[in-house]
């Protein structure tokens, strides 16, 4: 028993007092949510141990308290979603898997993704000024998506992939009403966006009495790609790390710069002699160099090695099975 504790050892005090801490908390809720705040405790306790469980008990109170008054039990996912929103819950995640482990409450998924998309068209109206041209037309713009979502002929997370690049044109042009060489840059930088942003664009054409055309230039799209890949092969030959994670992510940048190839995350990576890794997707094998500092190839060549001192990026092979 340590030294000043007296006839209570370590486990013993924090138990005494996660119990003290779970009785004032109980004595701010109603009888139904005061003996689920009881019940949630101890499972705390067994879950993490007195001495976390007493510490952080009483940040779930202002949950079980906004609960209390709400509903006076606890509710269904969807009636909690709509209270606290998926980010709330989130920072209640402890209580939410205690009640959905003992079958006190359900978990809604698809209720769960819905909010977080409406959370994110809120964030994207935050960042577009109502005031300015441009911004008010992605505001009407957003008010024609929301309706033909309340009369189901879209969905939630294609109303928020639209009004994304919308915004990102609206940004780029400032705020301004974008004129064809704003939506020229913006195709050029992401020409993946032309489904995307063409909805936006005959709303403007139609607002505006305009006639802009979401055209993309797939030569000059596809140097840019590859000149920012090749910027970030760069920025990670400087600071290269001999690990898993490392090696996964170099991969999945080399893929595109050498292959023009997406890599799944469940790609399989083998190194091989000549100081690279292949790479097994879809049936086939693929070649990508490895930087120089983070493996020499056992035979003493120095085939398909990048070195740092010439930041010189190889052709890749390419195989197949």
């Amino acid at each position: 028993m340590p030294a000043g504790r007296g006839d209570r050892c370590e486990d013993c005090y924090w138990k005494d007092l996660l119990e003290k801490r779970i009785a004032i908390c109980q004595a701010g809720l109603g009888n139904g949510l005061a003996e689920e705040f009881g019940v949630f405790g101890r499972w705390l306790e067994a879950r993490r141990g007195a001495n976390v469980a007493a510490i952080r008990i009483n940040k779930y109170l202002a949950f079980f308290q906004e609960m209390d008054a709400e509903w006076g039990c606890i509710p269904d996912y969807k009636e909690l979603v709509a209270r606290f929103h998926a980010e709330g819950l989130r920072r209640v995640r402890l209580a939410i898997q205690w009640m959905e482990q003992s079958g006190r409450l359900k978990v809604d998924e698809k209720a769960r993704e819905e909010d977080s998309e409406r959370r994110r068209i809120r964030e994207l109206g935050e960042r577009i000024d109502a005031s300015t041209a441009g911004g008010a037309l992605w505001h009407a713009y957003r008010e024609r998506l929301m309706a033909r979502l309340e009369e189901g002929k879209t969905s939630l997370r294609s109303v928020r992939m639209v009004l994304s690049a919308a915004a990102d044109l609206v940004l780029r042009a400032e705020g301004c009403v974008p004129v064809q060489p704003d939506l020229d840059a913006y195709l050029l930088d992401k020409p993946g966006q032309k489904a995307n942003i063409t909805g936006f664009v005959n709303f403007i054409n139609e607002a505006q009495g305009v006639s802009l055309v979401p055209q993309t230039d797939e030569k000059r799209a596809k140097e840019r790609s590859k000149a920012r890949l090749e910027r970030q092969l760069i920025a990670m030959m400087k600071n290269p790390e001999d690990t898993p994670e490392f090696r996964r992510k170099w991969a999945r940048v080399a893929m595109r710069y050498f292959h023009g190839q997406p890599m799944p995350k469940t790609t399989e990576l083998t190194d091989v002699l000549d100081g690279g890794l292949v790479v097994r997707s879809r049936g086939k094998e693929y070649w990508v160099p490895l930087p120089l500092k983070i493996m020499r190839p056992r035979n003493g060549l120095d085939q398909g090695l990048i070195d740092l001192r010439t930041e010189s990026l190889p052709a890749a092979k390419v195989g197949g099975s």
